[in-house]
Order: C-alpha cells, then sequence, then structure tokens
C-alpha cells in the first residue's frame, strides 16, 4: 500500500506541476498578444502622417511587422523550450 500511495503522491505532484507551467505559457502568450494589439494600436495615431509620404508609411509597417515577429519568435522559442525540458 505504501508504493501507491507514493506512486499516487508522485502522479499529482506531477500534475500540478505540468498545470503550472502551461499556465506560465498561456500567460506568456497572453502577454505576447497583448504586445502585438499594443504595437497595432501605437501605429494608428501614426498612420495619418505616415501616408503623405510612401518612405515613412513603408517604415512605420516595417516596424509593425518587425515587432510582432519579433514577439513571435520569443513565444517560438518558449513552446521550444518547454518541449525541451519535457513539459
Amino acid at each position: 500500500m505504501t508504493n501507491v500511495t507514493a506512486t499516487l503522491a508522485d502522479e499529482r505532484s506531477a500534475n500540478r506541476a505540468s498545470d503550472g507551467l502551461s499556465r506560465i505559457s498561456r500567460l506568456k502568450g497572453g502577454g505576447y498578444l497583448t504586445s502585438t494589439a499594443s504595437v497595432v494600436l501605437l501605429a494608428a495615431p501614426a498612420l495619418k502622417s505616415a501616408l503623405e509620404s510612401s518612405f515613412m508609411l513603408a517604415c512605420l509597417i516595417a516596424g509593425m511587422l518587425a515587432s510582432i515577429a519579433g514577439m513571435l519568435l520569443r513565444w517560438r522559442s518558449h513552446q521550444l523550450e518547454q518541449k525541451e525540458n519535457g513539459d
């Protein structure tokens, strides 16, 4: 009976750890989505003046895309790190 109790306790502990890690992953994903939304919201006021110059518009779009791509890369690296750790 002692081995069964220990095994159940180990399984419960592992389940709690995996729940915590998935919660961390969800929080990180939510943070990256929030950052992406803020990039779009901050670009909205700049769009009016950027439309006056094609160079400024290209810079604004390139900056937005680079920022969002950076967040996607960080999120993807977090996923790969979790997978390497077996979580």
